[in-house]
């Protein structure tokens, strides 16, 4: 329990930093006095910077393309099941009907 707290508010600390090296006073702050578990990864904060802090910049913006992948994804459920239909033309009339 006392780790998790120890986490929060390294967390807490990162959003508070500037934004030019936000990783770096995480990094600073294990360092200094972070939990044990968190020290023996700063090797993963460092070799990983640019992907973590591109994930970082995601979270702010929240961006997904859920809704185009559920789309893709209904329309090769209809494929499936349309095997048996006599032309392409009345195939895609159905998907478009079902997804668009």
């Amino acid at each position: 329990m006392a780790t998790q707290r120890n986490v929060a508010h390294l967390v807490r600390l990162h959003f508070g930093c500037h934004s030019g090296g936000r990783l770096g006073c995480v990094v600073a702050a294990v360092k200094g006095n972070g939990p044990t578990e968190l020290r023996t990864a700063l090797s993963a904060f460092r070799n990983w910077r640019q992907e973590i802090l591109a994930f970082i910049d995601f979270l702010l913006v929240r961006l997904s393309n859920g809704f185009v992948e559920g789309r893709n994804n209904r329309t090769k459920a209809l494929m499936r099941q349309g095997y048996g239909y006599r032309s392409r033309r009345n195939l895609r009339l159905r998907i478009l009907l079902e997804v668009a």
